[in-house]
């Protein structure tokens, strides 16, 4: 028997050895977790030359360097420029320090990409465990970039997103983030502007090159008919890839604004061209965004997408109209909601089609646009007219009304609509947000799955919630119950990068975060207003991104690897995965959070 129980005890260790060993493999690559920041060095990014100039058609070349404080020894590095697309164009990036990391970081390979996005996503790693050695106070030449200018006028590269990753004598891996970056800026620089309004009534013998541009790539014809309007058109085609053209805004748009335009008519060849449409759309890289097209059965439908990444199912309007009847679009964007509506002409105005509040925030330009798709590719044009587009300044951001605290939690503008015949107000904690996030990051929609006595299929609804000063978080969520007074329920949570959680009383506690169970009914509610404080049970972190590109109840090696690949990033479609602590990073603290759950595993059933 003692022997039997000494060979246990072997095999036990030996087994916590390899998952130990196999976790750290897999989701560290090989050393222990990062930690948060570096603590002590600071690294300085500068440019030869300083401040450049270059002719018209001429190449400038730029070597970005830095210098560390102290000695280091580097594992990694991100930087971005951002830069106008219409005044430069990048000609060649040549990393200098390490090799650019597979699949993430642009280079010489990908600057069709970088040149349409305007973007240039530098990304390096040093391929051993223990990094490069780097003396401080030395400057060490990062990366080379070759800048064609398309004209002579003065801009400015945006640099952002700077880490810098450093392997520390313990091997773990602290983040040096350079929170301010100079920007580069060539012949004199100028800050583009975010946005500029104008309108066009396409009554000029030609496209308004100053404004409108047609991106390579353009199947069809663009031009400018005699009957003062825009035609777009794309031809007939035996080949099955979608066939697009489209004219669009040479300004990249960010912020807050509204576009609206008239589709006077869709013409098609081919009676059967139900792939035919035509739309007003904003895109940005990858051609993420939103748009309002007209089929050729006459119906709109709408298309946007909530993360930089995932699109949402078309939301089709029948409006009963004609292809070759006009109707009028407009959209409006105000932070992360949108508003798309039509106007069929009719003198009743415009009506509401959609309006969804987790919207694509990021940088594009508004496309008007004719597309062929399945089942055939016939021969369509569209004529377009009246285009505006209206600036609008600032952000939306929560109203406090009278008579409330700063640290009263208040509804968003675009939040859900609460509905139904019994109504939760309700309280939540979520784990790694111990505070309230700024501004433009206090806001969470939150799914709910309410089951229990007369529910023969569980109800689910989504409720908007704000954070309080103490990082408790308030909003409300309605259902309709058929006569709850004396029945019991059980209500399942899910956060937006969370795990779900099942809670089954009025009033659930307990001692340490993540260890309330719960198995049956005990809620009670009545029809109107019910009140429930939920922050003393923590919602659990970790479920952010599976195969699907969405939430999928699971906390495993997808979470983590998104959050690892994704670490120093700062666009709105990374954030909208990863900030887990709504701090407006990604970063090793987000990553802290999801190996806490590895313990957690999925969601509550």
């Amino acid at each position: 028997m003692k022997k039997d129980w000494t060979r246990l005890f072997v095999v036990f260790l030996i087994t916590v050895g390899a998952v130990f060993w196999a976790l750290n493999y897999l989701f560290l690559s090989g050393k222990t977790a990062p930690k948060s920041r570096a603590s002590g060095e600071t690294i300085e990014i500068s440019y030869d030359p300083a401040a450049p100039t270059v002719a018209s058609g001429a190449d400038v070349t730029v070597m970005v360097k830095m210098k560390p404080s102290t000695n280091i020894s580097l594992r990694g590095y991100t930087l971005k420029f951002k830069f106008d697309k219409n005044i430069l164009q990048a000609k060649y990036i040549d990393y200098k320090l390490g090799v650019p990391s597979p699949d993430f970081a642009d280079t010489s390979g990908t600057l069709t990409k970088v040149n349409e996005s305007g973007t240039i996503n530098i990304q390096g790693e040093i391929q051993n465990s223990t990094g490069l050695v780097m003396n401080g106070n030395a400057t060490v030449d990062l990366v080379r970039l070759v800048l064609t200018a398309k004209s002579a006028t003065g801009t400015t590269l945006k640099a952002s997103d700077a880490n810098f990753f450093i392997v520390k004598s313990d091997a773990t891996i602290e983040t040096n983030t350079i929170s301010a970056v100079a920007d580069l800026k060539i012949n004199g620089g100028t800050a583009a502007a975010n946005c500029t309004s104008f309108t066009d009534d396409f009554s000029a013998s030609a496209l308004n090159q100053n404004r409108w541009s047609t991106p390579t790539g353009n199947s069809g014809n663009v031009s400018i008919t005699a009957g003062e309007v825009l035609i777009i058109g794309v031809p007939a085609s035996t080949d099955s890839s979608v066939k697009t053209t489209a004219a669009l805004t040479k300004q990249t748009l960010s912020g807050n604004f509204e576009i609206e335009a008239v589709l006077k008519t869709l013409n098609i060849t081919s009676a059967s061209g139900s792939g035919s449409l035509s739309g007003l759309g904003f895109f940005g890289d990858p051609y993420d965004g939103f748009a309002i097209e007209r089929q050729s059965n006459g119906q709109l439908r709408v298309l946007y997408d909530w993360n930089d990444t995932d699109w949402v199912a078309p939301t089709t309007v029948n409006t009963s109209l004609a292809a070759t009847s006009p109707v009028k679009v407009k959209i409006k964007r105000t932070n992360a909601n949108l508003e798309f509506h039509y106007d069929l002409l009719d003198g009743g105005g415009y009506r509401l089609a959609k309006s969804f509040n987790a919207g694509y925030t990021g940088t594009g330009n508004v496309y008007l646009y004719v597309k062929n798709s399945a089942p055939d590719y016939p021969a369509a044009n569209t004529r377009f007219d009246d285009f505006k587009l209206v600036c609008v300044a600032g952000a939306a951001t929560p109203t406090v009304p009278a008579g409330t605290t700063p640290t009263t939690a208040v509804t968003p503008t675009g939040a859900i609509p609460v509905t139904g015949n019994t109504i939760l107000n309700l309280k939540l904690k979520f784990q790694g947000i111990p505070s309230k996030p700024a501004d433009a990051r206090n806001f969470m929609n939150v799914k709910f799955t309410l089951s229990g006595d007369g529910i023969t299929t569980p109800l689910v609804k989504s409720g908007s919630f704000v954070s309080d000063g103490s990082g408790v978080w308030s909003g409300k969520v309605g259902f309709d119950v058929s006569s709850p007074a004396g029945k019991k329920y059980m209500l399942y949570v899910k956060g937006p990068r969370h795990v779900q959680k099942k809670i089954c009383e009025n009033a659930p506690n307990e001692t340490a975060a993540g260890t309330y169970r719960c198995s049956s009914e005990a809620m009670t509610l009545k029809t109107g207003e019910n009140t429930f404080d939920f922050s003393k049970v923590l919602q659990l972190s970790g479920d952010i991104y599976g195969p699907d590109k969405k939430q999928d109840g699971v906390v495993n090696a997808i979470d983590i690897s998104f959050i690892k690949n994704n670490l120093g990033k700062s666009d709105a479609s990374v954030l909208g995965v990863c900030d887990i602590n709504l701090d407006g990073k990604c970063d090793t603290q987000d990553y802290s959070l999801i190996i806490s759950a590895l313990s957690i595993k999925s969601d509550e059933l």
